[in-house]
């Protein structure tokens, strides 16, 4: 008995589900940093190992009283921080308020001061600047006169003070120990008949409104702690709010959490009737949740515009749209598990020196694995738009769980080899970017950023072993039905040399090695007067054919004798083709030719209206 006691996880505690993912990777790739750290009981309680109290330790019996404008300032923090959950006030009564009371002596201090102590200290504890400890200081001592008050009597203000002890502990990581206070708003909550929605009709307008928002604050409490802790529930609502007068978003997401609570993870069976509603009740959301946006004070635009004129994220709106997808994270994860667990049939053998791998094309995966993997990269999507926010508070425990699981759905897909369909491996790297945003001071955030760094990890080792196997799967394949498919398709020898040239039949020349004597150059004038006469020969039948009398004498510079030794170098060939060009010859053999039209020959007039095409092929012919 003097061991510590386990606490007790559902399935549908997120360590359960990192759980299943640690033994699934440990099948497909092995033993890895992800399958082995971090320990899973030290995981979600950041137990601060009992320190001194704070206030002993400053020396003084309790802490001091922020000022005025202090105490606006962390009010304004916890407002922005917990918008869209934590709603329990009107934010001009509590500006109001927060002025009277830092008036007030230490004396006098009563359940009312609990409220502001804790108010302020959510808002030290997300406000950017470093006020860590005087955020626990102030927690400390309106726990201390919540405590005082709750052993005498039960009211309003000490259920909401129990909620707001419970959101502290949210944030400071302390997971157990707020769902412990929490259990004490809702028995406080049941006692005043806040779960009855007839009961708080008999207050007046002012009253019945908080006791209707301090019963929806609890609700969202009691469904995000038990779905992430695998805890029973606390508060259950009957029916469906679609239609009411006052339609509450966040009430009814919270109706939609609780079916699948109950039909998914209470160990019932679920059926395809039940899961059929779920899906309704998801669509009708979906088409209804704006009209519910007034009732939970949250505004419909993304960015507000601050007093300084800069551009903020609404925080409330992000809070109930990654409720949403998380919600329907929870609802289908099962189903992917389930589906990449079957894709992945190979089991690591340590007895064996590599693992075996085969793994088989999942294909759509499922329209419920379809659903989670889309929920998932669509929170991420949604979330990323937190990184251009100019002052963002430290602390959202809500949205980095919202990241955490979106990232552990993603990096269990990938070994499902559904990487191919989806972008995963973008949004998990933006995952990691999300966490680092805020891991710097939330100790939650710090662990999650942990084991998201360590899943990409070993995605990155399946993914090398997926093509290692795909290059053996090949190989294999073509070693054994390589010789079955030689039989009906001959292939090519397997080396071809290419530049290897054809042996050419060689004929047997009678020369002389010896005899290296060059040709005479009387020789060479003789070949070209004998060539230049031939040329001679057929310019002048085809002038005589095409009824030209009158051909060039030999006197012109153009019929000029061929003379070998004048022969140009090929540097100046070509320079005096303009009078070839112009040569009345040249136009009877292109009469169409359009580069000399500006030109008048009468030449080329007369020699358009012969018809020498006969000539032409006869001349072309001879030149042959």
């Amino acid at each position: 008995m003097q061991r510590r006691v386990g606490v007790f996880l559902s399935s549908s505690a997120n360590l359960s589900v990192l759980q299943s993912a640690r033994e699934l990777v440990s099948r497909a790739i092995g033993p890895c940093p992800f399958v082995k750290e971090p320990k899973v009981e030290d995981i979600f309680d950041n137990l601060p190992g009992a320190p001194p109290n704070l206030c002993e330790r400053a020396g003084v019996p309790r802490p001091l009283k922020p000022d005025a404008s202090e105490s606006n300032l962390l009010i304004r923090w916890y407002l922005y921080a917990t918008k869209g959950l934590l709603d329990l006030f009107d934010e001009r009564e509590l500006h109001r308020g927060a002025t009277g009371w830092s008036e007030t002596s230490v004396e006098n201090e009563g359940t009312p001061d609990a409220v502001y102590y804790l108010v302020c200290a959510i808002g030290a504890q997300a406000c950017p600047r470093d006020m860590g400890t005087y955020a626990e200081m102030l927690f400390r001592r309106g726990r201390a006169l919540v405590a005082i008050e709750s052993t005498e009597n039960i009211n309003l203000y000490l259920t909401q003070s129990y909620a707001l002890i419970s959101m502290y502990l949210i944030g400071a990581s302390r997971w157990n120990a707020a769902f412990m206070s929490l259990g004490t708003a809702v028995r406080g909550a049941h006692a005043l008949g806040l779960h009855r929605s007839e009961i708080p009709l008999s207050f007046d307008r002012r009253d019945c409104e908080a006791c209707e928002q301090l019963w929806r604050v609890l609700r969202v409490l009691d469904l995000f702690l038990s779905l992430v802790l695998g805890q029973p529930l606390s508060t259950s609502t009957s029916g469906d709010q679609t239609g009411r007068a006052k339609y509450s978003a966040s009430v009814d997401l919270c109706s939609i959490c609780e079916s699948v609570h109950n039909v998914v993870y209470n160990g019932r069976q679920v059926s395809g009737e039940r899961q059929t509603q779920i899906a309704e009740h998801f669509r009708r959301w979906a088409a209804e949740f704006c009209n519910g946006l007034s009732t939970d004070r949250i505004s419909p635009t993304v960015c507000l515009i601050t007093d300084d004129a800069r551009q903020q994220p609404d925080i409330g709106l992000y809070h109930l749209k990654q409720a949403y997808f998380v919600s329907i994270i929870v609802w289908t994860r099962s189903a992917l598990f389930e589906t990449v667990s079957a894709a992945v049939q190979g089991i690591y053998s340590p007895e064996k020196t590599h693992p075996v791998r085969i793994t088989s094309r999942i294909g759509t995966g499922g329209v419920y694995a379809d659903a989670c993997i889309l929920s998932a990269i669509r929170c991420i999507d949604l979330l990323r738009g937190l990184l251009a926010a100019d002052h963002l508070p430290k602390r959202l425990p809500f949205i980095v769980n919202a990241i955490f699981l979106s990232a552990l759905v993603l990096g269990v897909a990938l070994f499902g080899d559904l990487d191919n369909v989806y972008p995963i491996a973008n949004y998990l790297q933006l995952a990691q970017t999300l966490l680092q945003l805020f891991s710097k001071h939330d100790t939650m955030a710090d662990k999650y950023l942990t084991v998201i760094l360590n899943l990409h990890a070993a995605c990155d080792v399946y993914l090398q072993k997926r093509v290692s196997y795909r290059l053996e799967s090949f190989a294999y394949r073509l070693e054994s039905f390589g010789p079955v498919v030689k039989e009906r398709v001959p292939f090519l020898p397997d080396k071809v040399d290419t530049y290897a040239s054809v042996e050419q039949p060689q004929t047997v020349l009678d020369f002389d090695p010896t005899d290296l004597s060059l040709p005479t150059q009387t020789a060479v004038d003789e070949q070209a007067a004998s060539l230049l006469s031939t040329q001679d020969a057929y310019w002048q039948d085809t002038m005589e054919g095409a009824g030209l009398s009158d051909p060039p004498t030999a006197s012109s510079a153009n019929q000029e004798s061929f003379d070998g030794s004048s022969l140009l170098p090929p540097a100046e060939i070509g320079k005096d083709i303009s009078l070839s060009l112009a040569d009345p010859a040249f136009h009877v053999l292109f009469p169409s030719s359009p580069m000399w039209e500006d030109h008048n020959f009468l030449l080329f007039d007369e020699a358009t209206t012969f018809d020498c095409s006969e000539l032409l092929e006869d001349g072309l012919q001879g030149s042959t």
